[in-house]
C-alpha cells in the first residue's frame, strides 16, 4: 500500500487500527516525512517500537498510542487492578 498513501489528498489523516502488514514497510514514514499525511496508529512492523527516534513517535503529526484499542474499560480494569 504505498501508492494509495501518496495519493491522499494533502494533510489527510490516515488511521490504521488493524494491521501494520496493510501497508509496506516504510511507506507511512516516507509519506509523513514529506509533510502531506497525518497519521494515527496504534499498531507498529515491530512491537514494542524501540527506535526512540522513528518518525512515528517523533513527527507532530502522528498521534502513535499502544496497541490497546481492543481493550475495554473493564477489561483493562480486571486485568491490571492487581498491579
Amino acid at each position: 500500500m504505498t501508492a494509495p498513501l501518496a495519493q491522499m489528498q494533502p494533510h489527510a489523516l490516515f488511521v490504521n487500527t488493524s494491521r501494520s502488514g496493510l501497508i509496506a514497510p516504510g511507506a507511512l514514514e516516507a509519506e509523513i516525512a514529506k509533510g502531506q499525511l497525518h497519521a494515527a496508529v496504534d499498531l507498529f512492523d515491530h512491537e514494542p517500537l524501540l527506535d526512540r527516534e522513528s518518525i512515528l513517535l517523533t513527527n507532530p503529526n502522528v498521534l502513535a498510542t499502544p496497541h490497546i484499542v481492543f481493550v475495554t474499560e473493564d477489561e483493562f480494569n480486571m486485568q491490571f487492578s492487581s498491579i
